[in-house]
């Protein structure tokens, strides 16, 4: 086999593995330290440092090493067993390191972004060696083909752990996989690598500095490092909004990254230049970069997202798939974005290296290329996502990224010999810069959402917005992360937020004095807490601090009218501080992202579930928020079976058309009617505030009972797997429409029940209350299904039963 064959494909599964590990172990560490950007930063940056300060060590004595065989295959058997090792101290999970935290503070942070560059330092002199090696093979450098290769790889990794591997192995699975895969790239390239007496590289020229311009160089291409990473974050923080909150979303904005990167490195390797050419190459590109950055900024349009949509649909026409459908449409916008900056970024390496004159030093030169490179990456990861975009926001940012690239490119300038080409771009570039609105960010948003921006605010890691649409009696307040619509204020939620604490309360087997709300959104679950007399506790745990500042313009949540004193609002993964604190709560409700979102898996898991309940009083109920449109019918039995796994009783109750709550306890749940009665009329707040989302008495309140484990083993089935930290199939569960609900609502339907303790004398009016929210159930799934007559039937009728009720009225058919 050809060794250039075989170089190729050793890069190309070395950046499999790599990008493997790196995702793998985000979704570990998220278990560890929580889902936040700190996660995130951690990761990338523990990785970056690893492969950099790997790169620069290695590249001292790449040209000394004579076995290359045993060095490459050395190299990669030490990142396969320390990436074992390094899962294996995640895989302990949230334990070690709260215990590390009492010992060190917050740098127990540190401590495990240090372990993670522990196996990407080994990964940085992979790349060097397959470099070493073909140059002997060869007897010329073809660095720029293998590092394309090792990207190529990278971006198969990136895309096949979170739609392939996990999916099918489990997290932990897929780990000892790639460790397998890594294990056995080893024992191959011991055997393939035919170099076990290489010559001493001669580096003399090195030493007399006949690398053209090496600390130019070296300054330029970690300032596109530099650059490149910052823009990655601004890109994740951006163009989510035209994707989902999905790992699938995440997931392509980085291999189209990586692709984009691939393909302007092997285009600009097939370049034929002289260096003098390659060095006014390479300051244009560094320009075009960020001008093809910026551009997307300038364009995007209506014109853009509607083209989105007719390519999604036309998709799902032709192979009836929405995974298909709604990856080609992430693709198409990530390319739009992300895929022309990627392209011209991808071209610096390569053009360095033609720079180069003494092609036997291309290994240690690619090492501190790509060193300088990473590390300048780190720097990014914290420059950008923790200073930059909170204090001046992502698009000004942008513009001080494009200040950056000028201003090193213009010191560049001066050993350039075609100074007009480069001017002239620069000038262009600055251009783009100063008509790139500030506001843009906001404005693509408004844009695409419709309605009226009430409130903006970008953070680490996120952007957090609230607009307000409708009109006249139903106007209503959206609330949207990272340009996707979370939650709001409009009937549906009031009515399903309030229910999501009432109704837990009421089922309480004591009184409940503590409670804690996971997610605080709207603040709509938090602030009806407030209501409830017997509480003296009330803590929240919000992921965002920006959502905190959201609440006080969404309507119904009642936080403006209390005290502060009356609600604790903590800051951080809900998950994770639940797992610090030492304190026991007799209430615990849910209120988070749709289950599907990246992360939300983890609230929803048999392992979580464990956890919550040492969390719980002997007595303590746990109120899960069931969305039953946002995920397959198989996904939300597993939802179902989850719960079901962790909890001796569990009741079902149908908050609203589109979300059930389901109650965990170990204790019997009060079910009585009187107690419910008495729960419903002895409180004026909690009365009035029932009666404003269509509860109209306590017969009503109880409707919304479906059924209990009887009926919910009925549903979830035997054989239904459940979700659990290792294996969280809700974040790769099948992508889904509206329409869902028209398969999962019959079924449900189905369960309706009454509660068993009502009085003979009241059942007929429960029964009636019951009949109507399932008439407006099958009055909702005729409009799904397109189905104008069946829909006014039913309504009609619905109205007719209950002409006063603002939860059926909102949806009220116009005359």
């Amino acid at each position: 086999m050809k060794p250039i064959v075989v170089g190729s494909v050793f890069a190309a599964v070395s950046g499999f593995c790599s990008l493997a590990f790196q995702t793998l172990w985000y979704k570990q560490l998220a278990l560890v330290i929580g889902i936040d950007v700190y996660a995130t930063s951690i990761v990338i940056g523990g990785f970056l440092l690893g492969v950099g300060l790997g790169s620069l060590c290695f590249s001292r004595y790449v040209n000394r090493i004579k076995n290359l065989s045993l060095g490459y295959a050395s190299l990669e058997v030490c990142v396969a067993l320390s990436a074992l090792i390094v899962s294996c101290v995640l895989y302990l999970g949230i334990d070690p390191y709260l215990s590390l935290e009492d010992i060190l503070g917050d740098k127990a942070l540190l401590v495990y972004s240090l372990l993670l560059a522990f196996p990407p330092f080994f990964m940085g002199g992979t790349l060097l060696l397959l470099i070493r090696w073909l140059e002997i093979e060869l007897k010329k450098t073809i660095a720029g083909t293998l590092y394309g290769m090792n990207i190529l790889g990278a971006v198969i990794g990136a895309l096949s752990a979170p739609s392939i591997l996990m999916p099918l192995l489990g997290i932990i699975h897929s780990i000892w996989l790639v460790v397998a895969v890594n294990l056995m790239l080893a024992m191959t390239s011991y055997f393939l690598i035919t170099q076990t007496h290489a010559p001493v590289a001669d580096t003399s020229a090195d030493k007399q500095g006949h690398i053209v311009y090496r600390k130019t160089l070296i300054a330029l291409y970690a300032t596109s490092g530099f650059v490149a990473i910052g823009m990655e974050i601004i890109w994740i923080q951006t163009v989510v909004q035209y994707m989902n909150t999905r790992s699938f979303a995440y997931a392509t904005i980085l291999s189209v990254l990586l692709l984009g990167l691939m393909v302007g490195n092997f285009t600009a390797n097939r370049l034929k230049m002289s260096p003098e050419k390659s060095y006014a190459a390479l300051l244009v590109v560094m320009l075009s970069a960020m001008i093809a950055t910026i551009l997307p900024y300038l364009l995007i349009n209506e014109a853009v997202w509607q083209t989105q949509l007719s390519i999604k649909s036309l998709i799902f026409e032709t192979v009836g798939q929405a995974m298909a459908s709604n990856a080609i449409a992430f693709i198409f916008i990530a390319f739009f974005f992300v895929f022309f900056g990627a392209f011209f970024f991808g071209c610096v390496f390569v053009l360095a290296l033609k720079i180069q004159k003494n092609e036997q030093s291309h290994a240690r030169f690619s090492g501190e290329l790509l060193g300088f490179n990473t590390i300048a990456g780190v720097l990014a990861t914290f420059v950008v996502g923790f200073w930059l975009v909170p204090l001046i926001g992502a698009i000004n940012t942008v513009k001080v990224l494009s200040g950056l690239i000028v201003l090193v490119v213009v010191c560049a300038t001066r050993f350039s010999q075609y100074r007009l080409l480069v001017v002239t771009t620069c000038t262009l570039l600055i251009v783009a810069t100063a008509v790139l609105p500030k506001n843009r960010l906001s404005e693509m948003l408004v844009a695409k959402e419709g309605g009226n921006l009430l409130w903006f605010k970008e953070g680490i890691g996120n952007t957090v917005a609230v607009i307000e649409q409708g009109e006249g009696k139903r106007k209503f307040r959206r609330l949207y992360i990272q340009g996707v619509s979370n939650t709001g204020d409009v009937m549906a939620s009031l009515r399903y937020m309030r229910l999501q604490s009432y109704i837990p309360a009421l089922v309480s087997p004591q009184p409940p004095r503590k409670a804690l709300v996971i997610g605080l959104g709207t603040g709509i679950t938090a602030g009806a807490l407030t209501n409830i007399e017997s509480l003296e506790v009330r803590h929240v745990f919000e992921l965002l601090p920006e959502v905190r500042e959201a609440t006080r313009f969404f309507q119904g949540n009642y936080l403006a009218t209390n005290q502060p004193s009356d609600i604790d609002v903590f800051i951080g993964d809900g998950r994770h501080q639940l797992s610090r604190s030492g304190a026991k709560y007799d209430l615990i409700t849910l209120e988070p992202p749709p289950p599907t979102a990246s992360g939300v898996s983890n609230l929803y898991s048999d392992d979580f579930y464990k956890l919550a309940k040492k969390r719980l009083s002997d007595s303590g109920v746990l109120a899960q928020w069931w969305p039953i449109a946002t995920q397959s019918v198989e996904a939300s039995r597993s939802i179902v079976a989850t719960m079901l796994n962790n909890f001796k009783y569990v009741t079902l109750w149908s908050t609203e058309v589109h979300e059930m709550l389901l109650v965990g306890s170990d204790e019997p749940q009060t079910l009585s009617f009187d107690q419910a009665s008495n729960f419903f009329s002895s409180n004026p707040k909690i009365e009035a505030s029932l009666l404003e989302v269509g509860v109209s008495s306590y017969e009503s309140l109880l409707a919304t009972y479906v059924g209990s484990r009887k009926e919910l083993e009925q549903f979830a089935h035997t054989d239904t797997p459940l979700i659990t930290d290792d294996y969280p199939l809700l974040e790769f569960d099948e992508w889904t429409n509206e329409l869902v609900i028209t398969e999962v609502m019959p079924e449900l339907i189905n369960l309706f029940t009454i509660v068993p303790t009502v009085k003979k004398e009241r059942a007929a009016q429960a029964k009636l209350e019951q009949d109507k929210l399932v008439a407006f159930y099958i009055a909702t799934m005729a409009a799904y299904e397109k189905q104008p007559d069946i829909w006014l039937e039913y309504m009609n009728w619905v109205l007719r039963q209950d002409p006063n009720n603002e939860y059926f009225i909102w949806f009220k058919p116009d005359s």
